[in-house]
This record gives structure tokens, C-alpha cells and sequence, in this order.
């Protein structure tokens, strides 16, 4: 509970009007730690939220059809 009143306050503070348009293609997100990268982290997940909002009908855009996270290991190594 602690974490979504967390991460909930996040992107509220970062807003409905956050970030690119809604026609962004993508969005790079830091994971450096809640505390560190969160409200910069919920900018673009606001931004992603819009675009996906824009794909529904009468939103102008096409939806939203592919998602890709890339991400980096800490702990183990990638070949």
C-alpha cells in the first residue's frame, strides 16, 4: 500500500499534460531507484498512457499495437 501511495503520487504530480504529445512513438524511463527516478520515470509513463489513450476511437491517432521494454541486467550477464 505504501508503494502505490508512492507511485501513485508520482504521476499525479507529474500531471495530465506531461511529457511529449500524444503521438510519441516511445519513451525513455530512468530506473535508478524510486526515490532517485520516480517522478521523472512518471513523466514518461504519462506521456505513454496519453498515446495509448489516443488510440482508441474518435483519439486520431492508430493504436498503440507493439510494446518493447529493453532493459539492462545488474545481476546477471547477457550474451
Amino acid at each position: 500500500q505504501e508503494l502505490d501511495a508512492e507511485l501513485q503520487q508520482y504521476l499525479d504530480d507529474a500531471g495530465d499534460d506531461a511529457g511529449p504529445l500524444p503521438s510519441a512513438r516511445g519513451v525513455v524511463a530512468p530506473h535508478a531507484g524510486y526515490a532517485y527516478s520516480g517522478p521523472t520515470a512518471a513523466f514518461a509513463y504519462r506521456a505513454l498512457r496519453r498515446r495509448l489513450a489516443a488510440g482508441r476511437p474518435g483519439g486520431g491517432e492508430p493504436p498503440l499495437r507493439t510494446v518493447v521494454v529493453l532493459h539492462p541486467s545488474h545481476h546477471v550477464r547477457l550474451d
